[in-house]
């Protein structure tokens, strides 16, 4: 259970409600996307195998893409994604933050034991991984108080009552809350569990030893059990998260929304 990289990330599938609530707004009221707007989600439309790289950059070049769209749109449609556009600002510095802490622990070898010699090592693995820790509850809660946001947004545009009803229920279908909300709750018992392992070599230090195969020996049976236990946390979570994270990104290619 080795490796620099112990988990997967979900950080390509963040942009997903940027991406795809307006277009079912527009399905929905039965009106026609603008060609330029058709044009960017074209082109900021995922790959089977997405990352989380650059993530933030994508989000600001969406997020200026979707100004000038809206230019050639009728007045609500234009002022409902401006409502979009300035919502989804907030998430790039915090997708910049959650790249950032995810590239340091990952560069330095996240919880891999081959890579840590000496308990200053571990030390700073811990703190690096508590800084993702935070950096993954700030997209969280982007993402908890994301409709809420949004209805404030809109609730500042001279639109009538009904059309932002109809645009906060469309936006509350498309942009994947819920979905993301569990791919953040993923990376959460995720880097608990390394930081459990990472807790558990700094206490029995001098008591593991690293076998060929990249393997542990502890001198205590009970603790190889436990150490293996939260491995297999890690692996299952990893596991779930990219399988669900391809669903999401399958169901926003495929035209249907998810909450």
């Amino acid at each position: 259970m080795g490796g620099r990289r112990l988990w997967l990330l979900a950080g390509g599938a963040i942009l997903l409600g940027a991406l795809g609530w307006y277009g079912w707004w527009v399905l929905e009221t039965r009106r026609q996307a603008d060609q330029r707007l058709a044009l960017i989600q074209e082109e900021e439309s995922f790959s089977d195998e997405p990352s989380v790289e650059q993530a933030a950059e994508r989000i600001r070049n969406y997020s200026n893409k979707i100004g000038a769209a809206a230019a050639s749109m009728n007045p609500s449609e234009r002022k409902a994604l401006f409502a979009t556009q300035r919502v989804f600002a907030r998430l790039a510095p915090l997708m910049a933050g959650y790249e950032a802490a995810m590239d340091e622990l990952n560069d330095a070898g996240g919880a891999d034991p081959s890579s840590l010699t000496s308990l200053e090592e571990i030390a700073r693995r811990e703190k690096l991984a508590r800084q993702f820790q935070d950096a993954n509850r700030a997209v969280t809660q982007f993402y908890q108080d994301l409709e809420k946001n949004f209805r404030s947004e809109i609730n500042r545009e001279k639109l009538s009552d009904s059309v932002k009803t109809e645009v906060a229920a469309a936006f509350a279908r498309g942009a994947s809350i819920e979905t993301n909300l569990a791919l953040r709750e993923h990376d959460r018992v995720i880097a608990e569990a390394v930081l459990e392992v990472l807790s558990m070599l700094r206490q029995k230090w001098g008591g593991w030893s690293l076998q060929k195969d990249g393997g542990l020996t502890f001198e205590q049976d009970a603790v190889l059990g436990e150490y293996l236990a939260f491995q297999e946390k890690i692996r299952l979570h990893s596991e779930l998260l990219g399988k669900e994270q391809a669903a999401l990104i399958g169901r926003a290619q495929k035209g249907r929304p998810s909450r």
